[in-house]
């Protein structure tokens, strides 16, 4: 009997099976190598939108306070001896104060700004219970004699500084 010869085997042919797999196990690894880069560089993108979405708010708020000191001591001003001026408590920095933990996103420089201008304001209003009557210290308004609204104006002139400062570093 005859028994034909098979042709010799090339060396494609003998390793053909490892090469189909070194090429797809590469396939895979880069696979996972492109999809990290695009799931890091959607990380950076949300980051960077929440960091402009606070700096947005808190502005937004310090202005909103910066508004209530203009105010307050515009009727702070000229109160006539047998008056009276009444000074809401509401602090007014609720979204500061549910942002606590992002507001460490920001950089040092803004975040000192931003810091300042929120500390400022709660000691103003611990500054303010001194200047009130102590039977008008209640949980909705303090009560400030005419003979230190003066006082209390010059206190709402001084906040404005800090807050305009934390509101130009917000926007850098």
């Amino acid at each position: 009997m005859i028994v034909p010869l098979e042709p010799p085997m090339t060396t494609f042919q003998q390793y053909q099976t490892s090469v189909v797999g070194v090429i797809g196990f590469a396939g895979v690894i880069l696979t996972l190598i492109v999809n990290a880069w695009i799931a890091r560089s959607n990380l950076r993108v949300g980051q960077a939108d929440q960091l402009r979405t606070l700096k947005v708010a808190l502005t937004e708020e310090l202005k909103v306070i910066k508004t209530g000191y203009e105010e307050g001591e515009r009727s702070f001003q000229n109160v006539p001896a047998n008056m009276s001026c009444a000074v809401p408590t509401d602090r007014m920095n609720r979204l500061f104060l549910t942002h606590l933990k992002e507001i460490g996103s920001l950089s040092p420089e803004v975040l000192e700004k931003v810091l300042g201008a929120y500390l400022s304001h709660d000691q103003a209003r611990t500054q303010l219970t001194l200047l009130a009557t102590p039977e008008s210290r209640n949980d909705t308004f303090l009560t400030i004699p005419a003979n230190r609204c003066q006082t209390g104006a010059d206190m709402y002139h001084n906040m404005i500084a800090p807050i305009d400062a934390a509101i130009l570093a917000l926007h850098s």
